[in-house]
């Protein structure tokens, strides 16, 4: 498998992941300590698969550097636990 086609899947699951990790660790219910961190993760895993292909990913860079791949994570994750936090 090429490495370009790779990361065009690979970089915009990543970038849901994030998003998703950062709702789950603020949403009302999911965000609770009660819940087990490993259900939350396979939780988000699930959610970014199925969200993965209802999303347009035309603006991300497939070749982006790590810096940049870093940034966006760290973004992603902040806009998720935002999100929660309105809804909480």
């Amino acid at each position: 498998m090429p490495k370009n086609l790779f990361a065009a899947e690979f970089i915009p699951f990543f970038l849901v992941f994030c998003r998703v990790i950062g709702l789950m660790l603020s949403m009302p219910f999911l965000g609770q300590i009660e819940v087990s961190p490993r259900f939350r993760v396979l939780a988000a895993l699930a959610f970014a698969f199925l969200l993965v292909p209802a999303l347009p990913m035309g603006a991300i860079d497939p070749m982006m550097s790590y810096v940049s791949l870093g940034a966006c994570s760290a973004r992603e994750l902040f806009v998720g636990y935002f999100v929660g936090l309105v809804g909480r």
